[in-house]
Formats: C-alpha cells, sequence, structure tokens
C-alpha cells in the first residue's frame, strides 16, 4: 500500500532528524512543567495561573545558583537585568519563596508572577529568625530581538534583623 508524499516526507523527515513526530510524545506531566528545559513558553502560563510550583524545584532551566545569603525578617527583592536588557513583558517569568523546615517537606510561602516582578520591588512575607528558606523562579529577559532565560536558586537563611534587601542578578548570555 503507497503512502500519501506527504506523509511519505514527514515520515522521512523524522527518521532523518531521528525525532518522533510530535503527535507521539507524551505530554509532560503538569507537575514537571515549570522545571524542565522543553516546555513552551504557553504551558508554563497556564502552570502560573494557578499558583506556579507549590515545591522547590529540582532542575530549573538555564540556573545560576546563588550562594545561601542571610537576610532580616523583612526582605525587598529587586530583579537587576544587565545593561542594554529588560525584562520581557511577555515572557512566563515568576519567583516563589518556600519555607523548608528541618523537618517535613517544604511549602510555598510567596508567589510572584510577571506582572509583579514587573512593578519593581518585592517585599516578602516577614521572616522567622532561624528559620531557612529558598528563593527560586525563572526570568525572561530581552536585548534587541535576543530574549534570554535564567533561572535563580538562593538558601536565605533568616536572621533577627529587621529588614534587609536581596538583587536577583541576571547576567546577559547565561
Amino acid at each position: 500500500m503507497t503512502q500519501p508524499l506527504f506523509m511519505t516526507a514527514t515520515l522521512l523527515s523524522v527518521v532523518l532528524s531521528g525525532c518522533t513526530p510530535v503527535t507521539e510524545r507524551p505530554a509532560p506531566s503538569l507537575d514537571s512543567v515549570v522545571g524542565s528545559s522543553h516546555v513552551h513558553p504557553a504551558r508554563v502560563e497556564r502552570r502560573l495561573a494557578r499558583g506556579g510550583p507549590t515545591q522547590p524545584k529540582v532542575n530549573l532551566p538555564r540556573l545560576v545558583s546563588a550562594q545561601r545569603v542571610d537576610v532580616g525578617r523583612v526582605v525587598t527583592v529587586m530583579v537587576v537585568v544587565p545593561g542594554g536588557h529588560k525584562l520581557n513583558a511577555d515572557g512566563p517569568s515568576w519567583l516563589a519563596l518556600f519555607e523548608q523546615p528541618k523537618d517535613g517537606p517544604a511549602r510555598r510561602i510567596f508567589a510572584a508572577d510577571r506582572d509583579a516582578i514587573l512593578s519593581g520591588a518585592l517585599v516578602l512575607p516577614t521572616l522567622v529568625p532561624g528559620q531557612r528558606y529558598r528563593l527560586q523562579g525563572s526570568l525572561f529577559f530581552c536585548s534587541d530581538g535576543a530574549c534570554l532565560l535564567q533561572s535563580h536558586d538562593q538558601i536565605l537563611q533568616a536572621t533577627p534583623a529587621d529588614a534587609s534587601s536581596l538583587d536577583v542578578v541576571l547576567v546577559g548570555g547565561a
């Protein structure tokens, strides 16, 4: 039996490229959407519309880890973009803060979507001195038509100090 020409060309290109046709790929689970590096931004957008990740992600795409830092009880977070770049107003950027107790699972206590990040400084909820927290997120930023993605993962240790600020620094070409 002969296949139509367009189907033969599709199958040939699949065989030559070593890829499976899109229709045969299983959809990623919703729990892995934000942490995957091969995810369409629309899927991330839908996930974030439901509140973002509820647990810290293990495999953040294009991750730049930051050193553990001691912070006060009230923390103001600023996203700092490299010169000539700006945050992508259409990208599904997100930041989340997770409380990480010594015994038991982490839980999300703060989430900021693209609009909140674009508005400027983010004030985290009041932190408990001695408690450990984790700040994670994925941020989309652009320069002259080239858009980049960088993820952030940082452990925060709360101290009795009143206030502190924290910069999430994005690196051009990361």
